[in-house]
């Protein structure tokens, strides 16, 4: 979900939590590394890029779905990601990205908001704030917002151990 909003709004919270990215875990979880130059700038000391395709940045070919088997619980200081809006299962996704994040670290997601029309074959859902509200309780939330050209933006900072129930969360299914 690569867009000027997004890399600023990242930017903006990778900077806020400077410490973190210098003395922690970065993992992006994309299809390509929107970050990783700005976080070898801040000399980030471990920066990870996953997709489950290859391409360019791309560090690990990973399912999504499959990161807390990779990596296990609790691994990471910085997650961000840009891809539920391309999963057929986001809510798997969800509670991969909250359980390989530590306690007190950062989440920093992008996605796809109503207004969007599909973009291609793997584009399946659409978010509102409240979804996410929802499916991060158990984060503090530092900012969440809709830009309606560009879709959702959230940063939150996990305060607990967490593995809600989001079963009953519904996204937009985009035909």
């Amino acid at each position: 979900m690569f867009s000027d909003d997004y890399f600023e709004f990242g930017k903006k919270w990778l900077n806020i939590n400077a410490e973190k990215v210098h003395d922690g875990k970065i993992v992006e979880i994309s299809f390509c590394d929107t970050f990783r130059a700005m976080l070898s700038k801040m000399s980030a000391r471990f920066y990870l890029g996953i997709s489950p395709k290859d391409g360019p940045g791309v560090d690990k070919i990973l399912n999504p779905y499959d990161v807390v088997d990779f990596f296990g619980r609790t691994y990471f200081d910085v997650v961000i990601c840009d891809l539920l809006q391309y999963s057929k299962d986001w809510k798997r996704i969800v509670w991969g990205l909250k359980n390989i994040l530590n306690v007190e670290g950062i989440l920093i997601i992008g996605t796809r908001s109503l207004p969007h029309e599909k973009e291609h074959h793997s584009d399946h859902w659409r978010f509102t704030t409240n979804i996410l509200y929802e499916a991060f309780r158990g984060f503090s939330i530092q900012e969440l917002k809709d830009c309606p050209d560009n879709g959702i933006l959230f940063v939150g900072t996990k305060r607990e151990i967490c593995s809600n129930d989001i079963s009953d969360i519904l996204a937009d299914e985009v035909n």
